[in-house]
């Protein structure tokens, strides 16, 4: 959260885990860990792309052309995507792993509240992977992982359930 202040971490997605009381350590939650990802390399090309309202999808395309081994997208709000932005990540998908994150500190990618071009209802209507509970960095290593250790798209996929909050 600060690169320079003793208080350098924060937990923007959920708050503390719990606190030190009198000396004591008091957890207020635990962490479901999924198991490990047998990763042996960090190398696979995953760009992270904003969608701001009138993207076009040019970005996607160049990332595809430039020979990416996965994307990571950034939706707006609750997961809402420009549909021509949407449109190039169906067609990347075909071709390497696309996984959604949003671009506010907190949130989810919602599932059914918004009904308009470009909602969170188009962009779970196909294979992009929703990954809303994570920061869009966390969401590209991730990824890597799962491409360094050779996963093929519906394991990527289940390695991201957790994260779909």
């Amino acid at each position: 959260a600060d690169s320079t202040a003793l208080a350098a971490f924060s937990s923007p997605k959920l708050g503390a885990l719990g606190r030190i009381e009198e000396g004591r350590l008091r957890l207020d939650r635990t962490v479901v860990r999924a198991p490990a990802i047998p990763t042996e390399h960090l190398d696979a090309r995953v760009p992270i792309l904003p969608a701001p309202l009138g993207e076009d999808g040019l970005l996607v395309d160049c990332a595809l052309e430039a020979g990416v081994h996965g994307i990571v997208a950034v939706a707006l709000g609750a997961g809402h995507l420009p549909p021509p932005f949407l449109d190039a990540l169906r067609r990347a998908d075909r071709r390497v792993p696309v996984v959604a994150t949003v671009r506010p500190k907190r949130g989810a990618i919602l599932r059914g509240t918004y009904a308009f071009a470009g909602s969170e209802r188009d962009l779970r209507e196909g294979r992009i992977i929703a990954a809303g509970g994570l920061s869009s960095a966390a969401a590209r290593m991730k990824l890597m992982a799962c491409l360094g250790a050779g996963y093929d798209r519906a394991q990527i996929a289940e390695r991201f359930v957790l994260d779909d909050h």
